[in-house]
């Protein structure tokens, strides 16, 4: 009986639309749709699972839904799962999650014993808890490793500085030194022994020289030859004698060419395989071996030539404005990075950008299939200008950018015009963190190096008073160039800034983490002590940093017209490699270069001490430098560029037969051996 009058009351439900067990077709005066129902003032799915319950409209499972764990609005937190309607941490044993990351609360300098408490820089958290990572007898102030018995600006104390000609001294301003000690730049040193204060206050020792006895000079067995101090045994310099100098010489091998495009970047490998990117100016298309690459179809291209001149692939890639800067991994990634405006694609990869120029980053494998690109979000004109790739396969990016710019969960806003920018992205090609520096009108990072610590090296130009992370840095008032260390969590470490009126083109660290860089300058320009003066409206210059932020060397290049430096590389052995533009007839060291039209392109080495060894021109009326050097694992050197007309490389002749050509030349050098004072 009871069964016949519920299946009534159910008919006269279904009937008459009567609202039965809360459910109607009218939910506060709106109708659901076909397949809903009305439940708790809301049209819902009338058909959720057994076990699921209405949240927000929707059937959801509250024992292991994320947004609603145990209950509607129940939310787990970033990196948490619900699982029997409890939110758990996913993260690995001893982790925990900290801004939707799972971190060890007890090493990490972001999260150190909880979340959110950070170490300054020069600190690294242990046991959870901050500790000082300076060398001992250090201490941390204002994020910088100092002493505080001999620091002049933090003397005992942070934050109490010396006045006038006093000196700090076991950790107390004197105005006079004990022990016949000079104050010297704050500080009591003893000028017979100091290298940075010999005999008198900024006397410096150069050329790898001592101080002993007040006076500069070279230790037992070395011979001061040029006002550096060589083993004379061995030096092919300076073989048995100052001056003595055993033969060396280069050349240029396997010429390539390619009619119908330029060349704006390329590298090389340590097998010897080149890669090359640049524009596709011939309408016609451009062919690399069996692959032909059309105009319509792409507007720049990438390739790889083996070493034996055989084009191993190529691909091609829409990028409106921009010129590109290539570098290639370990494994044989290759990775691009620069600016593009409305759209670029990357095969059937498209990044759709806006009327201002946004900065990207793209990857592609090892046989040339693109993998990822990305690119960042701007409000005004921002632009990549280089980028380098970790051993992990981590990807670097800097350059300029204006206004505000999104990088994944950070933005960044300019402090005047143009800031600098330094950039993460990872393996899967996400960004990951980003930091800016700058002041209040034009700065711009120009390029970007790897220490051995896996530390990045910015360089580049500042104007006025700038500020990075918690260093404020005193602008000249003109331009100023920069050099900077940032740690791998993106932290800015110190920053070395000089009076250079000119550009500072390219930089680049060896495998003892000395830091070289290259560009130009108008003037006069102070490096530490180090002074040049340009022959004409600029010349080219080349210094070293040493691992104290001093400048060890450095030197001039040029003549009575524009000369600049542009790319520079070193190799295993610490020789460098500097390529850039030059006017009329040109010295480097004892090579004299003469350009065949107004402007020529040289391509010269140095030693490690900046003597130089050799230089070599390319020759063309209208011949370009593409940009990079690529040094492979045999001590041979590889440029590219492009040129109209006739270009000659060593006495070789190349010809274009339609407009821009792509060429490359593989520079083979070799040095006569000195042994014994002889040269072998």
């Amino acid at each position: 009986m009871r069964s016949f009058i519920w299946c009534v009351v159910v008919l006269v439900c279904l009937i008459f639309s009567v609202n039965c067990s809360g459910s109607s077709d009218s939910c506060e005066g709106k109708t659901c749709p076909t397949g809903q129902t009305c439940q708790e003032g809301q049209c819902v799915s009338s058909s959720c699972f057994f076990g699921e319950v209405v949240c927000s409209g929707q059937c959801v499972d509250t024992k292991s839904n994320a947004k609603h764990c145990g209950a509607c609005g129940t939310a787990c937190a970033a990196g948490e799962t619900c699982k029997n309607s409890l939110c758990r941490n996913t993260c690995a044993s001893g982790q925990s999650v900290c801004d939707g990351k799972c971190v060890d609360l007890k090493t990490s300098a972001a999260h150190c014993g909880s979340c959110g408490t950070a170490c300054v820089t020069g600190e690294t958290c242990k046991n959870s808890l901050c500790r000082n990572s300076c060398a001992s007898g250090q201490s941390v102030c204002g994020g910088k490793c100092v002493d505080l018995k001999t620091s002049a600006v933090h003397c005992g104390a942070c934050g109490t500085a010396c006045q006038g000609t006093e000196a700090c001294e076991d950790g107390q301003c004197k105005s006079s030194c004990a022990g016949g000690k000079l104050a010297c730049e704050g500080q009591c040193v003893d000028v017979q022994t100091s290298k940075e204060h010999c005999g008198a206050c900024g006397n410096v020792c150069g050329g790898g020289k001592l101080c002993s006895g007040g006076k500069c000079g070279c230790a037992s067995g070395l011979k001061d030859c040029d006002g550096r101090c060589v083993n004379i045994k061995d030096n092919y310099k300076h073989c048995g004698a100052c001056g003595k100098a055993c033969n060396i010489s280069v050349s240029a091998t396997d010429l390539a060419k390619v009619d119908g495009v330029n060349v704006s970047s390329v590298t090389a490998d340590a097998s010897g395989n080149m890669y090359l990117m640049g524009f596709i100016s011939s309408s016609g298309g451009v062919n690399f071996g069996d692959v032909n690459l059309r105009k319509a179809d792409h507007n720049h291209f990438i390739a790889k030539l083996s070493p034996t001149k055989k084009w191993l692939w190529a691909v091609g890639l829409t990028i409106p404005i921009g010129r590109p800067r290539i570098v290639v991994s370990k494994s044989g990634e290759v990775y691009i990075a620069s600016f593009f405006r409305n759209k670029a694609s990357f095969g059937s990869i498209e990044l759709v950008g806006s009327d201002t120029s946004d900065p990207f980053v793209a990857k592609l494998d090892k046989s040339g299939k693109w993998l990822w690109a990305l690119k960042a979000d701007c409000s005004g004109n921002s632009s990549a200008s280089r980028i380098v790739i970790d051993s992990a396969g981590n990807a670097y990016v800097t350059g300029a950018f204006r206004e505000k710019m999104t990088m994944g969960k950070t933005t960044l806003t300019s402090l005047g015009l143009d800031d600098i920018f330094v950039a993460k992205v990872d393996t899967s090609g996400k960004w990951g963190w980003a930091i800016s520096a700058g002041s209040t009108f034009v700065d711009n990072g120009y390029s970007l190096a790897l220490d051995t610590t896996g530390a990045l090296i910015v360089a580049g130009r500042i104007s006025k008073d700038a500020t990075f992370g918690e260093r404020k840095v005193e602008g000249s008032g003109g331009w100023d160039i920069f050099v900077a260390k940032v740690d791998k969590a993106g932290k800015w470490l110190w920053i070395v800034d000089e009076d250079v009126s000119g550009y500072l083109k390219d930089v680049v660290v060896d495998s003892n983490n000395h830091i070289y860089v290259t560009g130009a300058f108008q003037g006069k320009a102070t490096f530490d002590g180090i002074e040049l003066t340009s022959e004409g409206k600029e010349d080219i210059f080349v210094a070293k940093l040493d691992n104290k932020q001093k400048w060890a060397w450095a030197i001039k290049g040029g003549n009575s017209f524009s000369d600049s430096g542009e790319h520079i590389a070193v190799d295993p052995t610490g020789s460098v490699y500097v390529s850039g533009i030059f006017q009329g007839a040109t010295y480097f060291g004892a090579t004299r270069l003469f350009p065949l039209g107004k402007s020529g392109i040289f391509i010269a080495k140095m030693d490690s001490m900046g003597s130089w060894d050799w230089a070599m021109s390319v020759d063309g009326e209208s011949a370009y430098l593409g940009r990079g050097i690529g040094l492979d694992g045999s001590g041979h050197v590889y440029i590219g560029g492009y040129f109209k007309g006739d270009v000659t490389i060593d006495g070789q002749k190349l010809s274009s037969t339609i407009g821009d050509s792509l060429y490359t030349a593989k520079l083979k050098q070799e040095t006569q051996p000195c042994s014994a004072g002889v040269c072998q």
